[in-house]
């Protein structure tokens, strides 16, 4: 199941993707054109990045990690929203999040990406489209432990997740932020019960 740009949800298998980039779904020809003018700028980027991660990691890694992300988000998506509602709190909304899942330490943090987004000469082009997403798509990286040089070194991989409620998502986030802090963990609560089709 994957949510596209224009909030459609559907199986992959059915969606239309880019010819170019091969990573970014529509529903159809005229979703593709209506963002064909944001998406030519990060095309060639989304390509090479997809080159290059299929160069690193196999088919059936890349599948593993969704489903790793799907099932770490499901378990501890209260957390996640937690973190949301802090780093909402400190810099005035819900900006450009990243939620990153150090599956080694069992830890989740927040980092908020905006500054990344607007420098494109340093920003994974995935730190773009999530911009330009009006909060459809969020970011979250996992940690992977690489042992190969026998000391312990961390690769971080971003992953893309789409939601269909994403922009409804953010300002109850923010709106919660805004509330005493004794309130949050019950509005927190309320908010892990929305129905979303969420998706890696």
């Amino acid at each position: 199941m994957i949510t596209v740009l224009c909030n459609k949800s559907g199986d992959k298998a059915q969606m239309k993707y880019c010819g170019g980039c091969r990573s970014t779904y529509y529903c159809s020809r005229a979703c593709q054109r209506a963002d064909w003018r944001d998406h030519k700028d990060i095309c060639a980027d989304l390509r090479e990045f997809k080159h290059f991660d299929s160069l690193t990691y196999s088919g059936a890694d890349r599948a593993f990690f969704r489903q790793l992300m799907d099932e770490a988000y499901s378990s501890l998506k209260g957390h996640v929203l937690e973190e949301l509602v802090l780093m909402a709190s400190r810099i005035g909304g819900v900006g450009l999040p990243c939620i990153a899942f150090d599956f080694h330490r069992r830890e989740i943090r927040g980092e908020e990406l905006s500054r990344m987004a607007n420098d494109s000469t340093r920003a994974d082009p995935r730190v773009i489209q999530a911009s330009r997403s009006k909060n459809k798509m969020w970011l979250q990286s996992m940690g992977i432990a690489d042992w190969s040089n026998k000391t312990l070194e961390y690769k971080w991989r971003v992953m893309p997740m789409w939601c269909d409620k994403g922009a409804e998502l953010a300002d109850e986030i923010e709106k919660v932020s805004r509330l005493p802090v004794e309130e949050h963990a019950q509005a927190v609560e309320e908010l892990t019960k929305w129905v979303c089709v969420e998706t890696h």
